[in-house]
């Protein structure tokens, strides 16, 4: 018997009131079905109930196409405010859902598309009380790096989630002033000194991220994702980078998978930045040979701080491409406090041939940190410690 009732939101007056007929529509809730061609504005966002922990008045937001089924802010959108958000309720949003839509951002200061707020203190214990289990799958966010900081900001516990084939779309605007995120979540950062608490709060624990690309035809500058994973897989995933911010941030991660993140190369500083991040497993990082963007200047390929216990296996290097050191850049940086970080099977273009070059390790030998790699150039292999 299907308990799930559907809910057409031509029939309703707003987006909110389908919400709204939804949740009441029988304990367990309701899907909002967009239809294709239908276009839905907002001039406030909607406002999903939580859940608890028994799943009851789950509303689900779903399109027919993700092109054409469209939630669109309107110009009196009020500034900080997301499209989608829950309410102010100190309790769990469970069995969550957005897919098959287009969502497309006002041209109004610190607008999102996607905000779900953390309500109580920052303990283990709250985290846990506001846990979020959503599933995000093929969604277009239409944004500006004039307006928009974050597309998606997830300030919780998140837990048991997909997120899948999500594109940030983000247009330069006239005053671009960000390298808009597309997915940011809470991070708990403990600084440099390399404490990591250990736990599963926040960020995003035990879910599963692939083929989120960021910007895709509108041209503009783009990160696409800062923050925290705990037992996640990351895969098939690109982004064009920006003026300054990293393509990708992992700030205090433990025991994640990464596979296949690629990256354009532009002005960020670096490419891609890990803080505090232990136990990491990274197959295939691409980082694309960084290019100025507008005097931007540009940065290094990898950072590593108080980073421990990460492997890294395999980077494809062209041999055509510039090497990052002749730029005045690394492809490598590793701070004083990392430790046992193992990088094998990766590939450097050395303009003399000593792949030495286009690295920097800072901490001392005793802590263990070796990169294996080979000039694709010369054939050269070296170990460097």
């Amino acid at each position: 018997m299907n308990l799930e009732k559907y809910i057409d939101v031509t029939d309703y007056p707003s987006l909110q009131d389908a919400v709204n007929a939804a949740a009441a529509a029988s304990i367990y809730g309701g899907t909002v079905f967009i239809p294709p061609s239908v276009e839905v504005t907002l001039s406030l966002p909607v406002i999903l109930p939580r859940t608890d922990l028994t799943p009851v008045r789950v509303v689900k937001i779903v399109g027919g196409d993700k092109y054409t089924s469209r939630i669109i802010g309107t110009s009196d959108f009020p500034p900080g405010r997301a499209l989608i958000e829950w309410e102010k309720e100190s309790k769990r949003a469970w069995e969550q859902k957005i897919a098959n839509l287009t969502l497309e951002l006002p041209d109004v200061p610190d607008t999102k598309a996607i905000c779900y707020q953390h309500l109580r203190e920052k303990s283990e214990e709250d985290y846990s009380r506001e846990r979020l289990q959503i599933d995000l799958i093929d969604l277009l966010i239409k944004g500006s790096n004039t307006h928009h900081k974050v597309l998606i900001d997830l300030q919780a516990s998140v837990f048991c989630s997909r997120f899948h084939n999500i594109i940030g779309d983000k247009k330069l605007g006239a005053s671009p002033l960000y390298d808009t995120i597309l997915l940011q979540t809470a991070s708990k950062h403990t600084g440099e000194n390399g404490e990591v608490p250990l736990g599963d709060t926040p960020g995003i624990s035990y879910s599963s991220l692939s083929n989120l690309h960021s910007p895709i035809r509108r041209g503009g500058f783009a990160q696409l994702f800062k923050g925290r994973l705990v037992l996640c897989g990351f895969s098939n995933s690109f982004c064009n980078g920006g003026r300054h911010n990293p393509s990708f941030e992992f700030i205090n991660c433990q025991a994640t998978q990464l596979t296949n993140l690629g990256t354009e190369g532009r002005g960020e500083k670096p490419i891609v930045k890990m803080t505090a991040c232990v136990f990491m497993q990274v197959d295939q990082l691409g980082l694309g040979t960084p290019d100025e963007v507008n005097g931007s200047g540009i940065g290094n390929g990898l950072e590593l701080f108080a980073c421990r216990d990460c492997t890294f296996n395999t980077r494809l290097a062209l041999p055509e491409k510039p090497a990052f050191s002749d730029r005045g850049v690394k492809v490598v940086f590793i701070d004083k406090h990392s430790k046992r970080n193992k990088f094998t099977n990766w590939g450097f273009r050395a303009a003399d041939g000593d792949i030495a070059t286009e690295i920097d390790i800072q901490a001392p030998q005793q802590h263990g940190n070796i990169i294996k790699g080979v000039d694709v150039r010369t054939g050269r292999e070296q170990i460097i410690t």
